[in-house]
């Protein structure tokens, strides 16, 4: 009976922005016992267990293939296993710069791109390690996320959001999309594609680094064409100490900046 309620539960729950096939196919509900409980705290949970407290027992949902991120510069594509945990697949070494004869060999934290330009409060670094891929860093004085997007308007821009747990290093950075001002969505709920590999991030203080790498153009219809040349770029931070997608104020710059070699 409890299982067959929280199936309902979760599948009333799809949000309308939430493409069907993603739901289907991506977020399964997976409602074994596991553990004795009395509130959803005591529940252990991580980005592939979202654990509830059901009448004294912990039950888990696993969005099954849904993006996550092992924090491990030398694997991408990483996705939740229906056993709750993130795992992705060994990084091509050609295609990345963090890899020695051909193994890969990434430093912690990464090194930052050669080129680098100031618009305060935002430092920006970029590098072209193959001629259809980008990698990018940016520092800005978000301690709850901080995010860089693509485009002149926040609808429609391309969006790409971390933050970092400064309990345990811990990062999170991921490809958005935003429809509408407002609460931006993963590309992969949208119905497209998860195009960032090499990601890591670092807090030093009240600043936070993020690394991503990607295609230029990815094919995604919720990823902007990045041009070598002049680029609408949109920042915006967060402050406080709870992480998390967080709403910026008036901590948001639009500008633009010309991504060429250096």
């Amino acid at each position: 009976m409890i299982e067959r309620l929280l199936q309902k539960r979760y599948q009333l729950g799809k949000p309308s922005w939430v493409s069907d096939s993603y739901w289907q196919n991506n977020v399964v509900p997976y409602l074994s016992p596991v553990q004795e409980c009395y509130q959803d705290n005591e529940c252990p949970t991580g980005q592939c267990l979202n654990a509830t407290c059901r009448l004294g027992t912990c039950y888990y949902e696993i969005p099954i293939n849904a993006p996550c991120q092992d924090g491990d510069l030398c694997t991408i594509d990483e996705r939740c296993t229906t056993d709750g945990l993130c795992q992705g697949q060994p990084l091509p070494c050609g295609n990345s710069t963090i890899c020695i004869d051909g193994i890969c060999e990434a430093p912690h934290p990464p090194n930052l791109p050669k080129c680098q330009i100031t618009i305060d409060p935002l430092t920006l670094y970029w590098d072209f390690p193959q001629s259809d891929e980008i990698v990018i860093a940016f520092t800005l004085p978000g301690t709850a996320m901080i995010g860089l997007g693509f485009g002149t308007t926040m609808a429609g821009s391309d969006l790409i959001i971390g933050w970092v747990n400064s309990d345990d290093g811990a990062f999170y950075v991921d490809d958005y999309y935003a429809v509408v001002p407002g609460t931006p969505s993963l590309d992969v709920i949208l119905g497209g594609t998860a195009d960032l590999f090499a990601t890591y991030g670092i807090r030093e203080g009240n600043q936070t680094t993020l690394w991503f790498q990607r295609k230029l153009n990815t094919g995604d219809p919720y990823d902007t064409v990045i041009k070598q040349g002049k680029n609408s770029i949109i920042f915006a931070w967060a402050e406080g100490e709870q992480i998390g997608l967080t709403y910026h104020g008036e901590n948001r710059v639009i500008t633009q900046v010309n991504l060429t070699r250096c």
